[in-house]
């Protein structure tokens, strides 16, 4: 019965997606502020380029660790405020890291998580029909 419930609770855990987060400076997410385009390449700090659009994962952070997620194209960053009226954001600059995070969906772990998952789903199924006619899951 333990082997089933580690089993279960491996397999529910399968939908929670894998994630890349990539950090970018501030010069970069005034690209994301307010723009009438629903696709914009920005660049990470290390050079890599990366899409951002309406429906990615964008964050900024604050000092103290705090992760607040931001729509892109739907915030206004000035030199004293972040404001992000669909969130009711209203941070100050100043208690935020420089720049901000994207996280995109990451396809290689994304793909182990389901692998594993069809592993463990196809384990059970063979212990159960090896298991069956004895009167003990051991």
């Amino acid at each position: 019965m333990k082997r089933f419930i580690g089993i279960f609770l491996l397999i529910m855990f399968a939908p929670a997606a894998c994630y890349n987060t990539y950090y970018i400076s501030r010069a970069e997410m005034e690209k994301l502020e307010r723009s009438d385009k629903t696709s914009v390449w920005v660049k990470d700090i290390h050079g890599k380029r990366i899409q951002v659009k309406e429906t990615s994962r964008l964050f900024v952070r604050s000092k103290g660790g705090k992760r607040y997620q931001l729509t892109p194209f739907n915030f206004k960053l000035t030199k004293q405020q972040l404001v992000a009226s669909d969130r009711d954001y209203i941070l100050d600059v100043n208690g935020l890291k420089e720049g901000g995070e994207i996280d995109t969906p990451s396809i290689w772990k994304n793909a182990l998580w389901i692998s594993g998952g069809v592993l463990a789903v196809a384990g059970l199924i063979i212990a159960v029909v090896l298991t069956s006619g004895s009167k003990s899951f051991e």
